[in-house]
């Protein structure tokens, strides 16, 4: 019989639709808090200030993508992904390159960590400060 956290962990969301996996997602939950909080305002914090302040999801947007980027195979040609606008412009706030594979994986994990926690927090971002 599967428990109680197991099954949380494997049907938890970050964003609506999105699930992280169980053992990712009962990985970021156990990461101390204050270093989530830290690490998410040092690597998105910018894009998350931007969304706040102007009523826009560019920050969904941006992960949409990385899972989209994510979960294409390797051996995919290697023709350039479309990005969109707001994608775009989440990266030019960012100051991040898609190219760089360091990137990608940092954005991603910033997202996925700011949604688990928000989510627990009954859609609330990490309080500042």
């Amino acid at each position: 019989m599967e428990s109680r956290i197991h099954r949380q962990a494997r049907t938890s969301t970050n964003r609506p639709g999105r699930a992280v996996s169980g053992r990712l997602s009962e990985l970021l939950r156990a990461i101390d808090r204050p270093a989530a909080r830290a690490f998410v305002e040092e690597q998105i914090g910018p894009l998350l200030a931007y969304d706040s302040s102007n009523g826009s999801d560019l920050a969904d947007q941006l992960e949409r993508a990385l899972d989209d980027l994510a979960s294409q195979p390797l051996e995919a040609p290697s023709t350039p992904h479309p990005l969109s606008a707001g994608v775009m412009q989440a990266l030019e706030l960012l100051g991040a390159d898609l190219n760089r594979p360091s990137d990608r994986l940092t954005l991603h994990l910033a997202l996925k960590l700011h949604g688990i926690h928000s989510a627990e927090r009954g859609g609330r971002a990490f309080p500042s400060g």
